[in-house]
């Protein structure tokens, strides 16, 4: 029952509540892309298994990438909050390139883009959830993360197949507009450390 007793510190967290917030809708809609984008595949450019997997291992490749390189340049730069505000807004429209493409070239060209932010995204978040929370119950504020991402992870297949049977162009428009919401929020409602 960990999860459950972590989720309802969070609704008392308050400083961190809208910090959560951004972290469940930002899952949410993630989730639902990566749990139903295959349906997307399938329908649009009739991708069998092999091909799914090809797809997913270069957008593992760019992840690599992102991961070993570029995060790295860029935090010598840049603070965690600056990478994730600016990384949130432009993962959100990089949903959208995903509805452009009408062959598997243009597809393929679609990924770098969303894998780069998608990387720069992730880790951020775990280091603003850290740098926000007191020392002391830094350990504790992360597995409330986590507790959070579960939910958003949890929920997503539950309604999920709903969604995508009136339209398979679902998840990406899901993913744009839940996390748009989760930046807009992040940008007004969560400030750096040295502000709070």
């Amino acid at each position: 029952l960990g999860g459950f007793f972590n989720l309802g510190k969070v609704l008392n967290s308050g400083s961190l509540r809208a910090l959560f917030i951004v972290i469940f809708l930002f899952f949410f809609g993630f989730t639902m892309f990566t749990q139903f984008f295959q349906v997307f595949l399938i329908r649009k450019f009739e991708f069998d298994e092999a091909h799914i997997g090809y797809l997913f291992g270069f957008i593992g490749l760019w992840g690599v990438i992102t991961q070993a390189g570029i995060l790295r340049i860029l935090s010598r730069k840049f603070s965690p909050y600056q990478l994730l505000n600016f990384a949130l807004i432009i993962f959100a429209f990089s949903y959208l390139t995903y509805l452009l493409p009408q062959n598997v070239v243009g597809l393929y060209l679609c990924i770098p883009l969303f894998s780069i932010m998608q990387g720069l995204s992730m880790p951020n978040f775990s280091a603003v959830v850290s740098n926000s929370a007191p020392k002391h119950i830094q350990g504790e504020t992360l597995g409330m993360q986590q507790s959070i991402q579960s939910l958003a992870q949890i929920i997503t297949p539950l309604i999920g197949g709903f969604v995508v049977a009136k339209s398979y162009y679902a998840p990406m428009w899901l993913g744009f507009i839940f996390t748009t919401i989760a930046w807009a929020i992040f940008a007004l409602r969560v400030k750096p450390k040295t502000e709070l």
